[in-house]
């Protein structure tokens, strides 16, 4: 049973907010506090890649981990 809801979960979070859709401008957020960072960053529970896809796009050098298989 966890595993279904687990999928619809999943499922429900990647269609309503898809790779690169800012949710109340997180993602311009991210872009202006790491713009001067010059190491490499971790973006933890990366799950679809929403935030860590527009961040590489933008020269960011990211790495992400997830749990979820």
């Amino acid at each position: 049973m966890f595993s279904f809801y687990s999928t619809l979960c999943t499922e429900l979070y990647d269609y309503t907010k898809s790779v690169g859709y800012s949710l109340n401008g997180d993602i311009e957020y991210y872009k202006e506090r790491l713009k001067d960072c010059r190491g490499r960053i971790l973006e933890a529970a990366v799950g679809s890649g929403r935030v860590i896809i527009p961040l590489l796009e933008a020269g960011f050098k990211v790495d992400g981990i997830d749990y979820s298989p």
